[in-house]
C-alpha cells in the first residue's frame, strides 16, 4: 500500500487517526505496532511471520547482550544477530543475482546451469535488517540499553510511516519519544 493510493488516503490513514487519537495513552504504541503490522501485511502478507520471528530474535539476542558479563558471549550473540540479518539481506536480495552470475560463468564452462531463482523482495528489507543491526551493535557497545518492551522494539522497527523509505535511526535516539506513551516505564 503507497502513501499516494486512494486505499491509504481514505480509508487506512483516516480510520488509523481516528482510533489512534481515540485511544488511551498507555495503549497508543500497541495501536500503533498492531496498524504498522497491518500495514506490512497488506503489501507483504507472505513476509509477516518472517519480518516478526526475526525481530523478536533480535529483540531477544538484544537483551541476552545487554545482561551478559562475558565479552566472548556478548560478542558470539552479536555476530549470530549480525549474520542472521545479513542472511535475510543476501538471500532476498542478493542470492538470485549471484546464481545468474554463476549460471554465465557455468555457461561459458559448458556446464549445466542452476536453476534461475526468482525470489520476491520484502518491502523496507533493507531498512529493517540495518536497524536491527544498528540496535545490536549499540547495546553491545553499550551506547544504549534495550528497548524496555517488545512493544517499544517492534514499535521502532515497523513503525508503518518510516518502513517504505526510512529514515534509519538508532534506538537510543528516539528511546524517549517511544517510551511517553508506553504503559511500564523503565
Amino acid at each position: 500500500m503507497l502513501f499516494n493510493s486512494p486505499l491509504f488516503l481514505f480509508c487506512f490513514a483516516p480510520i488509523f487517526f481516528l482510533i489512534f487519537f481515540l485511544s488511551p495513552r498507555p495503549l497508543r504504541n500497541s495501536f500503533l505496532v498492531l496498524s504498522s503490522i497491518a500495514f506490512y501485511a497488506w503489501g507483504e502478507p507472505q513476509f509477516v511471520g518472517i519480518v516478526l520471528l526475526s525481530t523478536f530474535l533480535d529483540w531477544l539476542l538484544g537483551n541476552a547482550i545487554f545482561r551478559s558479563n562475558e565479552e566472548t558471549t556478548q560478542r558470539f550473540l552479536l555476530y549470530l544477530g549480525i549474520l542472521g540479518n545479513v542472511g535475510i539481506l543476501f538471500y532476498f536480495k542478493y542470492v538470485g543475482f549471484f546464481v545468474d552470475s554463476l549460471n554465465v560463468a557455468l555457461t561459458s564452462l559448458h556446464l549445466n546451469n542452476i536453476p534461475a531463482m526468482t525470489i520476491a523482495l520484502p518491502i523496507g528489507v533493507s531498512f529493517i535488517v540495518f536497524e536491527k543491526i544498528t540496535y545490536l551493535v549499540d547495546i553491545f557497545k553499550r551506547i544504549g540499553k534495550p528497548a524496555p518492551s517488545l512493544i517499544s522494539y517492534f514499535l521502532y522497527i515497523l513503525l508503518f510511516p518510516k518502513l517504505l523509505a526510512g529514515p534509519i535511526v538508532k534506538y537510543h535516539d528516539i528511546a524517549n519519544q517511544l517510551a511517553t506513551s508506553e504503559v511500564i516505564h523503565k
